[in-house]
């Protein structure tokens, strides 16, 4: 449009419409009479393009140099960024075409300031739109970059940095390379940023790794401070616990992983007691984000996320290493690896499957069942009925008993309550450390003259493998009215730790009961009754 009448025979000038200067503006480039790539600017006027002339007389004119002046040097007024769609959007000045196509605007010269750093393109090259604007759609890679730094909406991150772009020199690739056009500030307004939000998260149990999929994850500026571990928080079988410590910077937008600490593995392991999704009582596994786990987003947003399902693996069959017992408490101590908890109180160690083997024998206990101490540590306090049944059999401080038979103890499937039905777990060799037995000591001893049983109490009584046999009679000795008899026979077995009785045979019931003249402990003439056990009276007793 805009067309002109002549000044006068020599000269003419029109006026371009705003769509016709844009347009021609976009192609005249340079100052002079050739582009940027050295076209010569020219002006073909076609056929009567002076209205005034012969129509009959031929006036095309297809040379005519362009003398150009005045080009704008390009300047960036400002920037949009949609973060959901990752279009960036530029307006301005001066904005010129190159030769080819999708490159006038070289999106490799682009660098993106935001929370804890700078991004800088790497592709998608476009056209100019016209001279005052042009629209990036960035790639995946450049996208889910600069959506981690641009982490709030409008023109300044959570930490208060302002969003700038940075356009090095020849970012727009029409003007003329001899002109700067470094564009240093920018400022850039940023819509649509995510809410940070946790998809999936899985687990795995031998290395402590947490993983965590969704989308949104924000950077904040700093180190190892994207994610706060201080705001997570795990469900289990029988319980939950939050963690002590481990924030890590996010991976991508989609990803992050944690690896625990010792304390928080242990103690995650213990209700993470099952393959899956689910423990051993069907509880769901559950990973709860309170407000603001997402250090990167904006504190004005509500982040929680308190329904994050888990799947667990690697999760460590339990494993019994080594047992100590001490005979003086009772107390049972095991060692291992892989201990599991199970929902409830006093459940975690099933005591009924677990069986002592010691002198002569073996003992399964009958109750006291308890819960684990850590995932490698468990201890039970025997009732006073199987402390006195093990102290027995464990008859010598060590691994072995008097008759070199090694202690063990046999954990039978599902000794440990909270691991997986499924799993099998017997443990059938766990050697047993025995300290503090008790040295054999009888406290007091009755007769019954007419019966000829002997009853004694005390403390540490043992048992020796074999039969009749943990009492030897020939290493007893009766003081009483004018001597001493040692008996000739008849060695018995302990009642208990805490007893054993003799009935005496024949011949030595009548050598007792004559120098046992009297009821009460003394004789007729004032001789106190005694019992002398020597060396070795209680055969179970280590030698």
């Amino acid at each position: 449009g805009n067309s002109a009448d002549i000044v006068d025979a020599t000269t003419f000038a029109i006026g371009l419409n705003a769509t016709d200067k844009d347009r021609v503006n976009l192609i005249i480039n340079k100052n002079g009479t050739t582009s940027t790539n050295n076209t010569t600017y020219n002006l073909v006027a076609s056929e009567d393009w002076n209205a005034g002339a012969d129509a009959a007389v031929t006036i095309v004119d297809a040379t005519s140099p362009i003398t150009v002046s005045n080009v704008a040097v390009p300047a960036i007024a400002s920037v949009s960024y949609n973060a959901s769609t990752g279009v960036l959007t530029a307006t301005g000045s001066g904005f010129l075409s190159a030769s080819g196509s999708n490159n006038d605007i070289d999106a490799l010269k682009l660098t993106f300031v935001g929370e804890g750093g700078a991004y800088t393109l790497t592709g998608n090259s476009v056209d100019v739109i016209s001279t005052t604007s042009f629209a990036i759609g960035l790639n995946a890679t450049d996208k889910n970059a600069i959506n981690l730094i641009f982490n709030k909406n409008g023109n300044t991150s959570t930490n208060g940095t302002t969003y700038n772009l940075v356009a090095s020199e020849d970012w727009n690739t029409g003007a003329d390379a001899a002109v700067n056009i470094v564009d240093a500030v920018s400022t850039v307004n940023v819509t649509n940023v995510s809410i940070p939000t946790i998809a999936s998260v899985s687990y795995d149990a031998a290395s402590g790794v947490l993983t965590a999929t969704g989308s949104g994850f924000l950077a904040a500026s700093g180190s190892n401070n994207d994610i706060n571990a201080l705001k997570l928080t795990f469900i289990g079988e029988g319980s939950a616990h939050t963690l002590t410590g481990g924030s890590v910077d996010i991976i991508d937008a989609t990803t992050f992983a944690i690896g625990l600490n010792a304390t928080d593995k242990s103690a995650i392991n213990l209700i993470f007691n099952k393959n899956g999704s689910s423990s051993t009582n069907t509880i769901a596994y559950n990973m709860i984000a309170s407000e603001d786990w997402n250090a990167g987003a904006d504190a004005a947003v509500t982040i929680v996320d308190a329904v994050t399902p888990i799947t667990v693996s690697n999760v460590a069959v339990p494993t019994i290493a080594s047992v100590s017992y001490d005979a003086a408490t009772g107390v049972l101590t095991a060692t291992g690896s892989g201990f599991l908890s199970a929902s409830g109180a006093n459940n975690d160690i099933n005591a009924l499957k677990l069986t002592f083997v010691g002198e002569g024998g073996a003992y399964t206990l009958t109750g006291n069942s308890a819960d684990i101490v850590d995932a490698t540590t468990f201890a039970i306090g025997l009732n006073a009925t199987d402390k006195d049944r093990v102290n027995l059999i464990i008859n010598k401080n060590g691994t072995t008993s008097t008759n070199n038979t090694t202690y063990n103890l046999v954990a039978s499937e599902d000794w440990n309550a909270g691991a997986d039905a499924a799993v099998t777990i017997v443990d059938a060799v766990s050697p047993i450390t025995a300290v503090n037995v008790a040295v054999p000591a009888i406290a007091s001893v009755s007769y019954n003259a007419s019966a000829g049983i002997l009853t004694a109490t005390g403390s540490g009584f043992l048992s020796a493998s074999g039969s009749n046999n943990d009492i030897d009679a020939l290493k007893l000795t009766f003081v009483g009215e004018g001597g001493a008899y040692t008996l000739t026979g008849n060695s018995v077995d302990v009642i208990s730790t805490t007893s054993f009785a003799i009935g005496l045979n024949a011949t030595d019931k009548n050598a007792i009961n004559l120098i046992f003249n009297k009821n009460g402990n003394s004789s007729t003439n004032g001789t106190t009754y005694n019992l002398v056990a020597s060396e070795d009276w209680n055969a179970g007793a280590d030698a």
